[in-house]
């Protein structure tokens, strides 16, 4: 930029760091921002001392206090509970311990029982099967039980008649059945 009434010849440069700084200082409205720094100032000093704040601050000191006490007290139930919890998996440990060593022996003994029932269902039906086989009507067991039965009939007539031929007859024992009269 050129200074002069253009009598002189003139070499242009460029302004130093020096002189940009002191343009700009030059140019600040320093009044303004000294008045408005003193407000900020104002402002928080009013802030500081008000009793908002120290109210705030001893609220803030309770309130404090209290999470300190409520902290001992959650410390104070956590210790037994987390014992209370350790006791509890070191017992559920030692029972999946021991079923895991009792459980291949169940297995194997409910196995074989399930087998020896199995068996035993088997056989069980077979015996129905026969049993049913024998007592039909038309079985050969059956029809000899009814020849049987019928036969104890007839005994059974056999000796009423000669029971009640005793009773009319009783010499007949020592005479035998003959005509003696």
């Amino acid at each position: 930029m050129l200074r002069g009434d253009g009598s002189l010849r003139e070499i242009p440069t460029l302004p130093s760091p020096m002189e940009e700084l002191t343009r700009t200082l030059q140019n600040l409205p320093i009044e303004s921002i000294m008045a408005q720094l003193n407000e900020a100032v104002s402002g928080l000093n009013k802030l500081v001392n008000s009793p908002v704040v120290a109210d705030t601050a001893a609220n803030l000191n309770d309130t404090l206090k209290e999470v300190r006490q409520l902290a001992a007290s959650v410390n104070a139930q956590v210790v037994p509970l987390g014992q209370s919890v350790t006791g509890a998996a070191q017992r559920y440990g030692a029972l999946a311990d021991k079923l895991d060593r009792q459980l291949p022996d169940t297995l194997a003994q409910a196995t074989q029982t399930m087998k020896s029932l199995a068996a035993a269902s088997a056989r069980a039906e077979a015996a129905l099967a026969a049993a049913h086989t024998t007592i039909r009507d038309d079985s050969r067991t059956m029809t000899e039980v009814q020849q049987a039965l019928r036969e104890m009939g007839a005994a059974a007539r056999s000796l009423r008649a000669l029971a009640e031929y005793l009773e009319r007859h009783p010499e007949a024992l020592l005479r035998g059945k003959g005509d003696y009269r």
